[in-house]
């Protein structure tokens, strides 16, 4: 049986992010081979007769190498109910400042520290 309309649109947003050069580095292969293989896999990507199977393999290739879509972490500030210390600077802040947590750090930060 061929590939359904879902699977079809699925590998062709696969396709639009996927890492090429990702794929090249986890893969260990020259990138004459990593070109072939991947034009081999988009043609028949783009072939809706492809089967289902094949197609399921397909979307699990292309899955895993995708590139990584950065995220704008915005801070979230609260209000400390203890006294305690600065992770980044082991100074002390008192309680009703302005903190943040870091996970860089390991601990909650002051808000004035940026």
């Amino acid at each position: 049986m061929k590939m359904t309309d879902k699977q079809y649109k699925y590998l062709q947003d696969l396709i639009k992010n996927f890492d090429f050069e990702n794929y090249r580095r986890m893969e260990l292969i020259d990138e004459f081979t990593a070109r072939k293989i991947v034009e081999r896999c988009k043609k028949e990507a783009e072939n809706r007769e492809t089967s289902k199977k094949r197609a399921s393999e397909l979307i699990d290739m292309f899955k895993k190498y995708q590139k990584r879509l950065t995220r704008n972490y915005e801070v979230k500030y609260i209000r400390a109910k203890y006294d305690g210390f600065d992770a980044e600077t082991g100074e002390p802040f008192k309680a009703g400042e302005l903190i943040f947590y870091s996970d860089v750090h390991g601990g909650y930060c002051r808000a004035d520290n940026y």
